[in-house]
């Protein structure tokens, strides 16, 4: 298994999981942007990510929370209008949403 540092620097782990790479949230800045996950239970978590994360670091988010699916790890994150699934993991938040500090996303 693979996890990425917030460095971007990726390391050989062996099934470590990535919790504690994702709980530290960057500063309330121009570099932050909040997202706020409509979960398929109803419910909503907020939480911020830098500009430069890629969509790879929501999927790594969701898949660390305590989140349930009904179909083990099958999920995908997804802008509700237009709707569009952000199937491009390597993509920057900032590339994605270029005029915005915000979204709500739907899992």
């Amino acid at each position: 298994f693979f996890f990425q540092a917030e460095d971007g620097i990726r390391d050989f782990c062996l099934s470590r999981g990535l919790g504690d790479v994702y709980k530290r949230q960057p500063e309330n800045s121009p570099e932050a942007f909040s997202i706020l996950f409509r979960l398929p239970d109803g419910s909503r978590k907020l939480r911020r990510f830098s500009i430069k994360d890629r969509i790879q670091a929501l999927y790594d988010f969701i898949e660390t929370s305590d989140i349930q699916f009904e179909e083990h790890d099958q999920f995908e994150i997804a802008v509700s209008h237009p709707f569009q699934v952000l199937q491009d993991k390597n993509r920057q938040l900032e590339e994605v949403f270029p005029d915005s500090n915000q979204e709500t996303l739907i899992t």
